[in-house]
């Protein structure tokens, strides 16, 4: 897992290799991708938008210090782990997405589109010959 502690909803997830259909695939450098959801519009294709943060439970929030609030965190993601929603009831602030690797096949139009955006990563290659030999 890629540190991504100053990246806005980044993920940091290792290289890997992904057998789609019998092709295998190689990926790296994905700590670039964002925890996203398609948008909720039905007519909207490809298209994503940021899944909703969930609230700060008020029992962390109405600490008076930072480390006291540290603290009652760290309570909060060990009840969360275990689960065990007796010490900390975490199901309403710990809610699940479900993510998944999805493969398509693409036809070469030329140029190379950016599936997301990133402020660390810039692809330096305009066609998609030269984004497959970088």
């Amino acid at each position: 897992m890629g540190d991504r502690i100053n990246s806005d909803r980044r993920l940091g997830c290792g290289d890997f290799v992904a057998v789609l259909n019998g092709v295998e695939f190689h990926s790296v450098y994905n700590g670039r991708y964002a925890l996203r959801k398609p948008v909720s519009k039905r007519d909207a294709l490809d298209q994503l938008e940021d899944i909703a943060l969930p609230e700060v439970p008020p029992a962390v929030k109405n600490k008076a210090t930072v480390q006291e609030q540290i603290d009652e965190m760290r309570l909060w993601f060990k009840a969360f782990k275990e689960q065990d929603h007796s010490v900390r009831d975490y199901r309403k602030y710990f809610k699940p997405n479900l993510c998944y690797l999805e493969g398509a096949w693409y036809l070469n139009h030329g140029t190379v589109a950016e599936s997301d955006t990133s402020e660390k990563h810039l692809h330096d290659a305009d066609r998609w010959f030269e984004h497959m030999d970088e």
